[in-house]
C-alpha cells in the first residue's frame, strides 16, 4: 500500500513539478531581438522587429505600421525536447496599432515548426517558403484585414492551415494610437484534445476539438506577424507558457528518477 501511495502522490504532483515553461517580459532589453534565452527571431527588417520601439513600452514589436510586406517570426525553444506535450497553457499580451487600414495578420502557433529563415506566416498560420506547412500545427490567427464577403476581420482557429473555427464577432482591436491600455491579454489552453481561446477577457473559442492534432517530441511554439500593402504595428509582451509532458513520461517517475526529471524544467525570464 505504501508503494501505491508514493506512486500516486508522484503522479499528482508530476504535472506541475515537471512542466516546461517559458517566461519573457522583455523588461531587460532596450532594443534588438536577441533575448539570449534559446529563442530565434527571423525578420527581413531588423529595425522594425525590435524591443522598445514605442517609448515607454518594453514590448516586442514584430511588424511596424507604414512598412509594407513585412514578415517576422519569433520561435521559442522547445519546452518538451525529450517528450511529447499532452497539454499546454499560454498567456501573452497583444497590441495592434494602425494609422489607416490595418493588415495583415498575427498568429500564435504550436506544433512541428522549422526555424529556418524561409519560414513565414499569413492569415493561415505559419508556412515555409513554398507555402507548405512545416509540420502538424495548431494556429490561432488574428486576421486584421477585411477582404469582404466571407472573409471579414476575425479570429481564426486552424489545424494545418484548415479552419476549425472562425469568430467574426470578437475581432482584433486595432486603434490608431498607442496606449498601454490598448494591450489585450490572450490565453490559449489546450488539453484533452480541446482548445479554448480568450482575448481581452472575452471567450473566443471554448473547448473546440482539435481533431487529429497529435504533437510529437520536440514540438514548440512560435509567433508570427506580417503586413501587406496595408500595414500595422504588432506588439507582443508578457509571455508565459507552460507545457505538461505526456502521461507515459509521468508514469515512469520513481523516487530515483524524480530528481533527474526535475532538472528538465526549463524557465526563461528577463
Amino acid at each position: 500500500m505504501k508503494k501505491v501511495l508514493i506512486s500516486t502522490l508522484l503522479g499528482v504532483t508530476a504535472s506541475s513539478a515537471f512542466a516546461g515553461s517559458y517566461i519573457q517580459n522583455f523588461n531587460s532589453f532596450s532594443s534588438g531581438s536577441n533575448f539570449n534565452d534559446g529563442s530565434i527571431v527571423r525578420t527581413g527588417n531588423t529595425e522594425a522587429t525590435t524591443v522598445g520601439a514605442w517609448t515607454g513600452n518594453p514590448g516586442f514589436r514584430l511588424t511596424q505600421d507604414n512598412i509594407q510586406s513585412q514578415n517576422a517570426s519569433y520561435f521559442l525553444p522547445s519546452l518538451e525536447p525529450t517528450h511529447t506535450t499532452s497539454s499546454f497553457s499560454a498567456s501573452f499580451d497583444l497590441l495592434f496599432k494602425s494609422d489607416n487600414t490595418p493588415a495583415d495578420a498575427f498568429s500564435f502557433n504550436f506544433g512541428t515548426i522549422k526555424t529556418t529563415a524561409s519560414s513565414f506566416g499569413n492569415d493561415q498560420g505559419m508556412y515555409d517558403s513554398t507555402r507548405v506547412k512545416t509540420g502538424s500545427m495548431l494556429s490561432v490567427v488574428w486576421d486584421t484585414y477585411s477582404n469582404g464577403g466571407s472573409d471579414p476581420k476575425s479570429i481564426e482557429l486552424l489545424l494545418d492551415g484548415v479552419r476549425l473555427a472562425n469568430n467574426t464577432d470578437t475581432v482584433p482591436f486595432v486603434p490608431k494610437s498607442f496606449s498601454s491600455s490598448n494591450y489585450r491579454n490572450v490565453t490559449v489552453n489546450w488539453a484533452n484534445n480541446l482548445v479554448s481561446v480568450y482575448y481581452g477577457g472575452t471567450t473566443v473559442f471554448s473547448n473546440i476539438s482539435t481533431g487529429s492534432f497529435a504533437p510529437v517530441m520536440g514540438d514548440t511554439f512560435a509567433f508570427n506577424a506580417n503586413t501587406g500593402a496595408s500595414t500595422q504595428d504588432a506588439f507582443l509582451d508578457n509571455i508565459n507558457i507552460t507545457t505538461v509532458p505526456e502521461p507515459s513520461a509521468l508514469g515512469l517517475l520513481g523516487l530515483g528518477a524524480a530528481g533527474m526529471l526535475m532538472a528538465r524544467r526549463r524557465k526563461h525570464s528577463a
